[in-house]
């Protein structure tokens, strides 16, 4: 097993760092009182003189522990007041040596709301009632938690009207999840970029005008094929784009304000796309947000090249995001 990254917790500390500071303070509350009471009586001498600063002495480590844990307090309640907390004493040392803030969007900079835009039909099969159904279909026999199928449940929640073969849950390599029933069909949902589509040209075409506003868009298609291999490896049809709005986290702007006003910059690593990633980011106030590529078929050295030009990087995968952390 290797323990190299692994934080042990010994459960004596919390008592012992309790016990330390009410010696602490016992002792320097004492050391106060002695010191008033000669003074008060006119009785300092040199042996007086001599037991303070021995009692002094032999309180300094404890008293030197209790102003660290004071400072600390006091520095993280500050940035408490701007929406960063810090779980462990250690973070503070950590903190410090950032030079560099590298986060992701989804999660950091926008929460866990999505509110849908609209629902843009892409055939002439994908009536309101049609969609409904098997949007449903697939809400329920996915059955997870995300955002985006809490989204989809506010307004698609009918039973399940056909026989479940197969399932595939979201991952993020391959960008879609997707679920194949009985009677042969499969709906997949996901990233237009990564699917397979008939017409993916001009499909994603109608994706830009609202990608530029920063919004996030997902195709629901349909297949004939079944699920297969953890993927779906057969061509598909587009029947309809969901267009969705992410939300930001309270406080957020007032978070990256901070940041910059004590010059760290920050790098945003997302996998979407880079401009509706770069929207979220201007809104979010955060500095140089403007500055966005995507590095999708990016390499490590033309990474290597970029990573300090831009501020916001899209359609990164899991490689490339450990490769900007590294650079960063």
């Amino acid at each position: 097993m290797n323990n190299k990254n692994k934080t042990f917790h010994f459960f004596f500390l919390k008592p012992l760092n309790i016990l330390l500071l009410v010696i602490g303070v016992v002792g320097l509350l004492l050391l106060v009182s002695i010191i008033v009471l000669l003074i008060s009586q006119n009785s300092l001498s040199n042996i007086g003189i001599e037991l303070i600063i021995e009692a002094a002495i032999i309180l300094l480590p404890i008293i030197l522990y209790i102003l660290i844990v004071l400072i600390s307090y006091l520095f993280s309640k500050g940035l408490l007041k701007n929406n960063i907390s810090i779980n462990k004493l250690s973070r503070v040392e950590s903190l410090l040596k950032i030079d560099v803030l590298c986060l992701e969007k989804t999660g950091v900079i926008t929460d866990d709301q999505l509110e849908i835009k609209k629902i843009i039909p892409l055939s002439t099969s994908a009536t309101e009632q049609y969609l409904a159904q098997w949007i449903s279909n697939y809400l329920r026999a996915i059955n997870d938690n995300s955002p985006i199928s809490n989204a989809l449940k506010k307004k698609y929640d009918f039973e399940l009207s056909a026989g479940v073969i197969d399932v595939l849950p979201f991952n993020e390599k391959i960008g879609y999840s997707g679920v194949s029933f009985k009677g042969g069909k499969t709906i997949i949902i996901g990233d237009p970029q990564y699917l397979n589509i008939k017409n993916k040209i001009g499909i994603i075409k109608r994706c830009e005008e609202h990608i530029k506003k920063g919004y996030l868009l997902l195709a629901i298609c349909e297949g004939k094929e079944l699920i297969t291999e953890d993927c779906y490896s057969g061509e598909l049809d587009a029947t309809a784009l969901i267009v969705l709005k992410e939300h930001l986290r309270e406080g957020t702007f007032e978070t990256f304000k901070w940041f910059k006003n004590n010059e760290i910059p920050v790098k945003v690593i997302s996998s979407d796309d880079a401009f509706a990633t770069s929207v979220i980011a201007t809104e979010a106030g955060i500095e140089g947000a403007d500055k966005y590529i995507s590095l999708e078929a990016m390499g490590v050295e033309e990474i290597r090249k970029a990573a300090n030009e831009y501020t916001v990087f899209g359609r990164a995968n899991g490689g490339q995001k450990q490769v900007l952390i590294e650079i960063f």
